[in-house]
């Protein structure tokens, strides 16, 4: 087997263990197909006999890694950008967006949005804390019940914290929220929203959308095993929203 070879060899298996770990950690997301998706692909291209090393399958597999290692360039800005809060500690309210939640736990991506939030209320005590989110079908809890019980294990005052429970998307994470702040605050007032560092780009589209356009942001880091998974999601995602608006 040439070099090149047993690298794509490599990390074909490197990627199917992240993509084992993000299965078994996690929920099942379009994310973690796409990852699933890559280690197959990575391992055809490593093999350079048989039918995998037919003409046709040759062209298909190679665009198709072209086509991810573009997705993860991609993946790569989302993250740099993500990381770079710009929250004042001014703001009147902070919007936490909901995620996936196992039984009635948090996954570790909300836990550090959640985190976050926490790490903001420390310097801004005074700022009404929103925690948007549903209940999914394969859910216990809805996202924002199960968010504002980790904040107030972690001291958030119940006074604070505000639970819109309704939401089913980025979207309506804002418009909900919106809507409830708009009759509990003045005209004017300060607005911040905390999501996973891949997520605060597209989050921000949405908040400009559904009226927030000076809204700041804080983000929380992403586990691991979902950077991955996370970042081929969001990338695809955000392509989408651009093409169909």
């Amino acid at each position: 087997m040439k070099k090149n070879n047993k690298i794509l060899l490599i990390l074909s298996l490197l990627v199917c263990i992240n993509a084992l770990a993000a299965s078994i950690l996690s929920n099942i997301t379009l994310g973690t197909i796409l990852t699933w998706v890559l280690a197959f692909i990575l391992l055809l291209c490593s093999f350079r006999t048989g039918i995998a090393a037919s003409k046709p399958l040759k062209i298909i597999k190679y665009t198709l890694l072209g086509l991810f290692c573009l997705l993860l360039a991609g993946s790569s800005v989302l993250y740099i950008s993500g990381s770079q809060n710009n929250v004042t500690y001014e703001e009147d309210a902070v919007i936490v967006l909901g995620t996936g939640v196992r039984g009635e736990e948090p996954t570790e991506s909300l836990k550090r949005r959640l985190d976050a939030a926490a790490a903001y209320h420390e310097k801004n005590p005074d700022a009404l804390i929103v925690v948007t989110g549903g209940k999914g079908d394969d859910e216990n809890l809805s996202e924002a019940e199960v968010m504002e019980r980790y904040l107030l294990k972690s001291g958030i005052p119940q006074e604070i914290i505000i639970k819109e429970d309704q939401a089913t998307s980025t979207e309506e994470n804002f418009m909900f929220s919106g809507g409830i702040l708009g009759k509990r605050l003045p005209s004017g007032y300060k607005t911040c929203y905390i999501s996973n560092d891949f997520h605060i780009y597209r989050a921000g589209l949405y908040a400009r959308y559904f009226g927030f356009p000076d809204a700041t942001h804080a983000s929380g880091t992403t586990p691991w095993y979902m950077i991955v998974p996370n970042g081929l999601r969001e990338t695809v995602v955000i392509i989408k929203t651009f093409i169909i608006g």
